[in-house]
């Protein structure tokens, strides 16, 4: 697997009289739109969060469907070790009301994938207990990431 926001919850239990600690792991989802860089062509998905993955990752079929533009192509290694061929691009991604210009990765992944660098850029983060993205810090970069923007 590429790389999945890995959520532990702590249960205790008596055994042998010791405290022993279990945890039970899970998977946070998320939905957002992703756009081409001009926002001409916007799609709903559903990615998967992962923590321990740096960028954004678009499979191929869903880069195509949005005009995404590779600007070089880069070798990438993958939680499992192995190494792909993958194609940098840049996409605009909006997620709880937050919206950002981000750098995707586009290669073959059995899911969309939101990165650590694209949860910073929107100052999100993963809340563990609940399983889900919440605001980390203010954001400011909307205010200047406006259709409003002079020339």
């Amino acid at each position: 697997m590429i790389g999945a926001a890995l959520v532990a919850e702590a249960v205790f239990a008596i055994s042998s009289h010791r405290m022993v600690r279990l945890i039970r792991m899970g998977y946070v989802n998320v939905t957002a739109k992703i756009s081409d860089p001009e926002r001409t062509r916007t799609m709903e998905l559903e990615f998967l969060v992962g923590t321990s993955a740096s960028y954004m990752v678009i499979p191929p079929r869903i880069a195509e469907e949005l005009g995404l533009r590779w600007v070089k192509k880069t070798r990438v290694t993958l939680a499992d070790k192995r190494e792909v061929d993958a194609g940098y691009a840049f996409a605009y991604v909006s997620l709880l009301g937050r919206e950002a210009p981000v750098t995707a990765l586009v290669f073959d992944s059995p899911k969309p994938l939101l990165g650590t660098f694209t949860l910073q850029v929107l100052g999100l983060e993963v809340d563990p207990t609940k399983e889900e993205v919440r605001p980390s810090r203010p954001f400011a970069l909307g205010l200047i990431c406006t259709n409003h923007m002079v020339d």
